[in-house]
């Protein structure tokens, strides 16, 4: 893998997690999940080989045009491209597939599939907001 493939910013777009988090409530035989409301982003700076996993809330906006943005988690993390591992709080190993980052965690009691998409123009005011946060920290 080069880094130029993983290099900038991705976006969860799926997560399945066993066993199901505590975050949960059962109505009859269905099980619901409350998820988080800030947007998760994978950021990876291969120059510096750094990389950070954050949690973003969106801000309603009154002014109308663009979106307003706030920085609610922050996780320094390691990886290996040799490897193709990742590190937040558990290792996880790093895939391509269709243009898609997947995650997959194991560990003896707990297994996480996830699946990241870079992050385009279309989300241009997420992008800047990002370039600006990082160049800060």
């Amino acid at each position: 893998m080069k880094s130029e493939q993983l290099d900038g910013y991705w976006i969860l777009e799926n997560r399945v997690e066993n066993p199901i988090p505590e975050n949960y409530f059962e109505v009859g035989d269905k099980f619901y999940v409350v998820k988080s409301i800030y947007i998760e982003i994978l950021c990876f700076n291969t120059a510096e080989n750094k990389c950070y996993q954050l949690g973003i809330n969106s801000l309603p906006n009154q002014a109308g045009t663009s979106s307003l943005f706030e920085m609610s988690a922050f996780l320094p993390g390691s990886y290996n491209l040799e490897e193709m591992t990742l590190e937040f709080l558990d290792e996880g190993i790093m895939s391509f597939i269709d243009e898609k980052l997947l995650v997959k965690v194991k560990t003896t009691d707990y297994e996480c599939d996830e699946i990241w998409k870079r992050l385009t123009g279309e989300n241009k005011d997420l992008v800047e907001f990002l370039d600006i946060e990082m160049k800060n920290n």
